[in-house]
């Protein structure tokens, strides 16, 4: 009976799996960058180059020891030691990103037990200016904040640009922040959990610097946990959208560890 069970079950999840893929189809043409530790296209398991699965070629590269772990079901992140260790580009700067009015960040994090603040990603942080960067980082509370400078705060570096939800420690959250002028919107698990309004609307940033697991200009902020998953898209997805992203990112989640467990071979999924 628990085989049968079992076979139920993973004919099932594979059916939902790609029924989600056909109800929510990728915006294969908007997706950026899109780094995923459970497809072998994006990483193997050796080496430090991460591929983009976008056809923007917004590769990255693991500096220190971010490793690449799996839990006892199988399932694979990228987990960061909150010490010097980080991701950046491999090749700057970063390609399609050049107008920021509209923009999506969607990822797939387990924090741990630090309340130390971290910052999830820098993109335009240089090492001779502040000027043109954003920044989604942990705070010391486990919520989300995002701001943006350029000549000014465009979402201001403060808790008016927090989330309401925190993160969850040792269970990975589908988060999101979705960026359409002056608004900006955070999501957990699908569900919109707070909107933000910006002072200004920042469009410019300096593409040569994107980092993901820490402050690296600074030195400091380093990210302490796990992210198994990391799209951006060049769109400012709607609420149904988000949720069809979490959606199949469950049942890709689902159909893996089933697969996983039952001996088959895993999906590659690019973007």
């Amino acid at each position: 009976m628990f085989l049968l069970e079992k076979i139920f079950r993973m004919k099932l999840s594979t059916f939902l799996f790609f029924f989600c893929l056909l109800a929510y189809p990728q915006l294969s043409a908007n997706l950026v960058l899109h780094i995923d530790a459970n497809d072998s296209s994006s990483y193997d398991g050796s080496g430090t180059l991460i591929n983009d699965l976008s056809s923007s070629s917004n590769n990255l590269r693991i500096v220190n020891d971010v490793t690449h772990v799996s839990d006892s079901d199988g399932y694979f992140s990228f987990n960061f030691g909150g010490r010097s260790d980080y991701l950046k580009l491999n090749s700057p700067p970063f390609n399609n990103l050049t107008d920021g009015t509209n923009y999506s960040i969607l990822m797939l994090v387990d924090r741990s037990g630090s309340t130390n603040e971290q910052d999830l990603i820098n993109y335009g942080r240089s090492t001779v200016s502040i000027n043109g960067e954003f920044i989604l980082t942990k705070k010391s509370n486990n919520r989300l904040r995002f701001w943006d400078y350029k000549s000014g705060y465009g979402f201001g570096n403060n808790n008016s640009s927090e989330s309401y939800q925190s993160l969850s420690s040792n269970s990975f959250d589908h988060i999101a922040f979705v960026k359409s002028g002056t608004t900006g919107k955070f999501y957990f698990n699908g569900v919109l959990d707070r909107t933000i309004i910006a002072s200004k609307n920042i469009v410019d940033y300096d593409g040569s610097y994107f980092y993901v697991g820490g402050d690296v200009r600074d030195s400091r902020e380093w990210f302490d946990g796990k992210i198994s998953s990391l799209r951006i898209y060049t769109d400012a997805l709607s609420d149904d959208r988000v949720m069809g992203e979490y959606l199949t990112s469950q049942l890709k989640t689902e159909f893996l560890l089933n697969a996983t467990s039952s001996g088959a071979i895993c999906l590659h999924t690019g973007g």
